[in-house]
């Protein structure tokens, strides 16, 4: 016998259970969404998916509650201090590392400034300033 782990995109998983019913025992499924993974034998360390997800005895832990809005803001303040100007392409790059849909961008924008996160410079055109309040957990 042999233990085979790996990861699975949402959209395929039906697909590779059907696949495998009556040939796999013991079968346990779980979301990895801001996770990361259990360390093999060999491994001291876990293996991360995501840079800020956390590892909790054997379990996945989510960093966020896994809306975009979170996950963009868990990213921006690792990457960005109070007081940071932030443009649209900046947040575009971040929403591309965390696999979200570019054209989100302004109605992400628009959340973060309803929130206290981001004001919107004197200038305008696409440039946000950050405030204190990104600072805050």
């Amino acid at each position: 016998m042999f233990r085979v782990a790996f990861l699975v995109d949402d959209k395929k998983l039906a697909q590779v259970l059907h696949d495998i019913t009556g040939v796999a025992l013991n079968l346990e499924v779980a979301p990895a969404v801001n996770g990361v993974t259990e360390p093999s034998s060999s491994e001291k360390t876990p293996k991360p998916l995501y840079k800020r997800g956390k590892y909790k005895g054997k379990k996945v832990s989510a960093a966020t509650n896994g809306t975009q809005v979170e996950r963009l803001l868990t990213h921006l303040r690792g990457e960005f201090k109070a007081g940071a100007t932030i443009t649209t392409s900046d947040v575009r790059s971040v929403l591309r590392a965390e696999h979200i849909k570019a054209t989100n961008c302004g109605p992400l924008i628009y959340e973060l400034r309803k929130r206290g996160y981001l004001l919107l410079t004197e200038n305008g055109s696409g440039n946000y300033v950050t405030t204190e309040k990104m600072n805050e957990a």
